[in-house]
């Protein structure tokens, strides 16, 4: 059986990181005004997985910016794909 005391810590620190993203929530990336996704922002909006997209990326069907060497997506820019895609 584990040790109570270790649950009951672990539920005290996962309540903790909570209350500090409460707190301190993540600031949204924009360039020239457009909300920018990252990687996991973008297939959660897109319901899809980071392979299709990345297949997307190279069929240059969404174009990726890369900052800090992380990859981000304009959100209008996936609207307007999912729209062209859907006629």
């Amino acid at each position: 059986m584990s040790n109570p005391f270790e649950v009951l810590e672990k539920r005290l620190e996962n309540i903790e990181s909570l209350l500090v993203d409460i707190k301190h929530p993540p600031q949204q990336k924009t360039i020239d005004d457009e909300i920018l996704l990252d990687e996991e922002e973008a297939c959660a909006f897109l319901k899809t997985n980071s392979v299709t997209l990345w297949r997307w990326v190279k069929a240059k069907k969404i174009k990726v910016y890369k900052f800090s060497h992380k990859n981000y997506y304009k959100r209008n820019e996936i609207l307007e794909t999912i729209t062209q895609l859907q006629k």
